[in-house]
């Protein structure tokens, strides 16, 4: 699934959630964008993806804060639907990811 984020070009931001994974887990958009930039773990979110695609981008901000980023893509953009700090599961799981694919 790399060629989903080798093949983005930018972010696309609906204002509603831009500013409700800051309001509601503390995460700035900038801060949720830098995760799509650095070592990542990609899923493809079956639970929520009846009307389009959506995925679940595991990964690690440049202050070190580990993130679950949830996105849809729209012409070649990241349309960011929410972002929040991992939990320890997730986190554990990000850790092992990356073990097995340096």
């Amino acid at each position: 699934m790399d060629f989903i984020l080798n093949n983005l070009d930018g972010f696309i931001w609906d204002e509603g959630n831009k500013h409700k994974s800051f309001l509601k887990h503390g995460i700035a958009p900038l801060e949720a964008e830098e995760v799509f930039y650095n070592p990542n773990f990609l899923s493809t979110d079956v639970t929520h993806s009846q009307h389009e695609q959506r995925y679940r981008l595991l990964g690690r901000t440049n202050k070190d804060k580990v993130l679950i980023v949830a996105f849809t893509v729209r012409n070649n953009k990241a349309r960011v639907i929410s972002s929040r700090l991992a939990n320890k599961k997730e986190r554990t799981m990000y850790a092992q990811a990356l073990k097995a694919n340096p």
